[in-house]
């Protein structure tokens, strides 16, 4: 896996793999090998490199993190914050009535009530907390709350977290609800297309373009080779396609460079045919 990631930089000059499994340290000189091994003979064929055994409690850099007692790597990992907050709203149970109720109740019961529960004397509710970001937070305190400048005041407090700026918290767009597609009403009135690629080479064809009706779920098969554009996919999509079907209502794809063409784009609008574009998380399918 490495070797495949860092493979520009290891084309054409020697290195050499350093392995704390002594087996492999013969992997390219035995006769039998697993389907494993064959896989990563296959990867490693292409490189200069020599493969070296060293014992893991030698390997002292590479292994130090998994050498460190308990108690060292927990204060590594493990930051406290301290604040005199909890012991604020802890004090405030005394003078509230509904709340010392609750408490006394929950002793009692030793089960949750209302998505409360009291363990290690804390009152605690069902909603989980953390630090997620700007993003995850401002949606969280919306489904609550609301006031005017919510989003700004939310931006301010996490970009002044301590936490917050160390921890590395998802940054992809929130997702949001699915999408699900509508139940095309007539045979062949909605079409998905796609390219199924890298394919080893047949008659000088390396590409299948794949295009399903989404009620029936026929399917036309066709051969490609490289180099195509827009309007080649276009001109055949009229042979296969449009003579024995006319043309569909709207057409679901992914973003492939062939379908965002501005070629594309216009040949179908100017017949009032609605590209549908699904995105990476798969909320359009």
């Amino acid at each position: 896996m490495v070797v495949s990631r860092w493979g520009q930089y290891l084309t054409s000059r020697h290195f050499i793999v350093i392995t704390d499994q002594k087996a492999l340290k013969f992997l390219l000189e035995q006769k039998l090998h697993t389907g494993s091994q064959l896989k990563w003979i296959i990867k490693l064929m292409q490189f200069d490199f020599t493969i070296e055994y060293k014992k893991g409690k030698q390997n002292k850099v590479a292994d130090a993190l998994s050498r460190i007692p308990a108690v060292e790597l927990a204060s590594l990992t493990l930051g406290v914050v301290r604040s005199d907050l909890l012991q604020t709203i802890m004090s405030s149970w005394d003078s509230d009535t509904e709340l010392r109720k609750l408490i006394h109740k929950l002793s009692i019961l030793k089960e949750d009530i209302k998505g409360f529960s009291f363990i290690n004397q804390q009152l605690r509710w069902k909603v989980h907390g953390g630090h997620s970001g700007i993003d995850h937070t401002y949606r969280r305190i919306t489904s609550l709350f609301y006031w005017k400048g919510l989003r700004r005041d939310v931006e301010d407090y996490i970009k002044g977290c301590e936490i917050c700026q160390k921890c590395k918290y998802d940054k992809a767009t929130y997702l949001g609800l699915f999408q699900p597609l509508a139940i095309p009403s007539l045979a062949w009135a909605s079409v998905s297309m796609d390219f199924i690629e890298g394919l080893p080479k047949s008659k000088g064809k390396e590409v299948i373009w794949v295009v399903v009706d989404r009620l029936t779920k026929y399917v036309h098969f066709v051969a490609l080779s490289h180099p195509y554009t827009a309007l080649d996919i276009a001109n055949l999509f009229m042979e296969h396609v449009f003579k024995l079907h006319c043309l569909p209502e709207d057409i679901v794809s992914d973003r492939d460079p062939i379908f965002t063409s501005k070629v594309w784009r216009e040949l179908f609008a100017m017949q009032g045919v609605t590209l549908k574009t699904s995105t990476a998380d798969r909320r359009t399918n």
